[in-house]
């Protein structure tokens, strides 16, 4: 029989967390991502669902326990931010046993600035890699425009092979918000849980 003793209360709660889980399921956090937030005198993890990170490169301003099963140790602080009461180390190692991952990091938004059906547009992107920022940067040189939204979709696109330009409902007059993102990893993002939209 294998000696306990060596864990810790919490290490021991998530393995039990992990046991009830049927085989066919997946871990309780595989939807989630999780993301250290510097402070000098607490332990604060974010958790984002995998979906809204890739859209939007942040945190959810939403009070999300409710949504997320967590080891004991850790409590909601304030909107999608919790605080642990061990270490980083500690609390990341727990989050990656129920199966959460970390946050990727990089890209981020770009504000692009063309022209649109003949109108000067405004599109604030978030790009999920510093390369794919990169396209937009070529683009300001030109002066090309784009008859209409779809074309803009198909050049980006084009210009990094394997990606998807995914543009939201939500407009505003002289623009549009929008993702640039893998194809494969667009098409395998769960969808969002109940109680969290874009």
């Amino acid at each position: 029989m294998e000696d306990l003793s060596r864990y810790s209360t919490e290490e021991l709660q998530a393995e039990l967390a992990r046991r009830g889980q049927t085989e066919r399921e997946q871990p309780v956090g595989a939807d989630w991502y999780y993301l250290p937030i510097e402070d000098d005198e607490s332990v604060f993890i974010g958790l984002v669902h995998r979906r809204f990170w890739h859209r939007h490169h942040s945190l959810r301003d939403q009070h999300i326990s409710r949504l997320v099963k967590l080891p004991p140790g850790f409590a909601e602080v304030m909107e999608s931010r919790f605080e642990h009461n061990g270490s980083y180390e500690e609390a990341c190692r727990l989050l990656e046993y129920l199966g959460y991952r970390p946050a990727p990091i990089g890209g981020g938004l770009v504000v692009h600035i063309t022209e649109i059906a003949g109108r000067r547009m405004r599109v604030d992107c978030i790009c999920d890699t510093d390369e794919q920022r990169a396209i937009f940067d070529s683009h300001s040189k030109t002066r090309r425009g784009f008859h209409n939204e779809a074309e803009y979709r198909r050049w980006i696109e084009s210009l990094v092979p394997g990606t998807v330009l995914e543009i939201y409902p939500d407009r505003y007059e002289s623009g549009f918000s929008a993702c640039l993102m893998n194809r494969t990893l667009a098409k395998s993002l769960p969808p969002h849980p109940e109680g969290i939209r874009d």
